[in-house]
């Protein structure tokens, strides 16, 4: 019996979204001056990339719902589960390099305000493959009740809370036989 393959690589795009943007800003952190000016006056390329990169992740989510082939809900939480799990190292790099430009003046708060929208879209993405995934598990019948996956949906637009929200819910999901 030939074995079909899942489609979990489409979500690879959703997982690299805030690691590209990172390497983007530490990289300009990193640069020598002279280079760093030539790179602003051409910033319009990296905010482009940036948009591009993530209409891409948007597509692949896209795609990653409405491909026909059918996943247990399980193995779909468990997927939403890993995003969200390798989101937070960048999630704490963008609060702590936020946190510093706070420190350092406060003409650098637009600056924040960008983190955070990065931040806001980079849970997004992730909430939109843990609440397709909550909704096969409400639709498959995976928990014993359908509470938990609700309450876990309303949790996914906050900080924190999504992630143990999904948690949980991982937890609560029964394994199909």
């Amino acid at each position: 019996m030939k074995k079909t393959s899942d489609k979990f690589w489409l979500l690879i795009p959703t997982a690299l979204f805030p690691y590209v943007i990172v390497g983007v800003f530490l990289f300009l952190i990193l640069v020598p001056e002279k280079i760093m000016n030539t790179i602003m006056v051409n910033s319009d390329v990296l905010w482009i990339a940036i948009a591009v990169w993530f209409i891409l992740s948007i597509i692949c989510n896209i795609l990653y719902i409405a491909l026909p082939k059918t996943t247990d809900a399980r193995k779909i939480l468990k997927a939403a589960l890993i995003i969200k799990c390798i989101h937070i190292p960048t999630y704490i790099v963008i609060f702590l390099y936020g946190l510093g430009l706070g420190l350092m003046f406060f003409m650098t708060f637009p600056f924040i305000i960008v983190l955070i929208f990065i931040d806001l879209l980079t849970l997004f993405l992730s909430n939109f493959i843990s609440i397709y995934a909550l909704a096969q598990s409400i639709k498959q019948k995976s928990f014993a009740n359908n509470a938990a996956p609700i309450t876990a949906i309303v949790f996914q637009f906050f900080f924190c809370a999504d992630l143990i929200s999904m948690i949980v819910a991982f937890c609560l999901c029964k394994k199909k036989v």
